[in-house]
């Protein structure tokens, strides 16, 4: 039964998206403006040091971090990576949405939440990873009846 789950798991995670429309020129360069304003690149790194932090490493000393920076440019350039998040928030939202998002991200609360978003993502993760864990059992159990009622159950083929 742990193959069937894990079989479920992989074809849910490996199942393509729907087909979006390509994004106009407009969204795209919006999109890219929005990543700049919300210095994305910066919060990407960002990201990685605290999930390394609340990964056990405590915290990080600035050698490590210089470490971490190097081995990020070298081996998963962000420049890599800013076309497809351009493209999601052009999947997601109107250029006219982004925009307000630019506007928003140049205000002085926008610049606080752009500084505090590593830390929010990163504890709010944790917050639900722990409550998570504790209902991980009870959701597994669930998932095992109805994956095992599924294959209990006739299959019957449609009448025309």
């Amino acid at each position: 039964m742990k193959i069937r789950l894990m079989i479920l798991a992989l074809v849910v995670a490996a199942a393509p998206a729907a087909a979006q429309p390509e994004p106009t020129p407009g969204e795209l360069a919006a999109a890219n403006e929005l990543l700049e304003v919300s210095r994305s690149r910066e919060n990407f790194i960002r990201g990685m040091e605290i999930g390394m932090e609340m990964g056990g490493m405590g915290e990080l000393t600035p050698e490590v971090r210089a470490a971490v920076r190097e081995v990020l440019d070298q081996h998963f350039p962000y420049e890599e990576l800013q076309p497809d998040m351009a493209r999601m928030y052009a999947d997601l939202y109107t250029e006219e949405e982004i925009r307000g998002m630019i506007a928003f991200y140049r205000t002085p609360l926008g610049q606080r939440m752009i500084e505090t978003l590593p830390e929010l993502t990163a504890e709010s993760q944790r917050i639900v990873q722990e409550r998570l864990q504790a209902v991980m059992p009870v959701l597994v159990q669930r998932i095992t009846e109805v994956l095992e009622a599924q294959e209990e159950a006739p299959t019957t083929t449609p009448r025309r």
